[in-house]
């Protein structure tokens, strides 16, 4: 009797070292790692067009940049009518609209800010950097539900991640699994604060924009993502 106690409780303490008993167990849980579904590969795009097909939106990977005294991972944006993005790329590629600045923190990617091109379509919008660690936007060990608040630039901003149930599908492509991810301040006119929703493989597969919005529609929708190279079609 007393051997089969004493095996029982070194049965107990060496399987839960946590726990206070066999029948208490703690299990511990782990999140969605979104960070990994951000897309930071130099020299690519991620192409969006809205519903109509008539406006896109492009983010070039352009690797790091210091525009703040920082390294930072840039995208380079390009909003306009699909056949003046086209015509910029046959001809100098000059009238891009935006640099947008991320970083990658130990919990997760954050928001950084953005540089217009002073000679682009939205050159009014100027410059604006995040000062810290910036504006959380894709983090590790995620919940769905989880939200964080930080103060940035004199105002309250929120971003939260909630796991999507609803099946995307548009341009040919049918996501399952994603994420949504809100960030807004209390301003609520940051060019870039909306929704996001991201999945692994692509990344951003759609995004709304409420100062950006295409006309007659809501969203900006994953068409295809490539090297920077064969962006037309055919590698260099």
């Amino acid at each position: 009797m007393f051997r089969r106690l004493a095996l029982f409780i070194a049965m107990c303490f060496f399987a839960l070292p946590l726990s206070s008993g066999c029948d208490s167990q703690i299990v511990g849980t782990t999140g969605f790692s979104l960070s990994d579904m951000f897309p930071s590969q130099d020299d690519w795009f991620w192409r969006y067009s809205s519903d109509g097909w008539i406006e896109e939106v492009w983010w070039q990977g352009l690797g790091t940049s210091t525009p703040d005294g920082e390294e930072w991972t840039t995208l380079r944006v390009w909003m306009d009518v699909n056949a003046a993005i086209i015509a910029d790329f046959a001809a100098d590629e000059s009238n891009w609209t935006l640099d947008l600045f991320f970083a990658e923190r130990p919990m997760g990617w954050h928001l950084m800010g953005f540089s217009a091109n002073p000679q682009g379509p939205q050159a009014e919008l100027g410059s604006s950097y995040f000062e810290g660690d910036g504006l959380p936007f894709l983090m590790k060990n995620v919940l769905t539900g989880d939200s964080w608040s930080v103060e940035l630039a004199g105002e309250q901003w929120t971003t939260t991640a909630v796991r999507s149930e609803e099946q995307l599908a548009f341009n040919s492509q049918a996501i399952a699994d994603s994420w949504r991810i809100d960030i807004s301040s209390e301003s609520g006119v940051w060019p870039f604060e909306g929704s996001y929703w991201v999945a692994y493989g692509t990344g951003v597969v759609q995004f709304d924009v409420p100062l950006w919005r295409p006309e007659g529609g809501q969203y900006w929708q994953h068409l295809h993502n490539d090297s920077w190279a064969n962006r037309l079609g055919t590698s260099d």
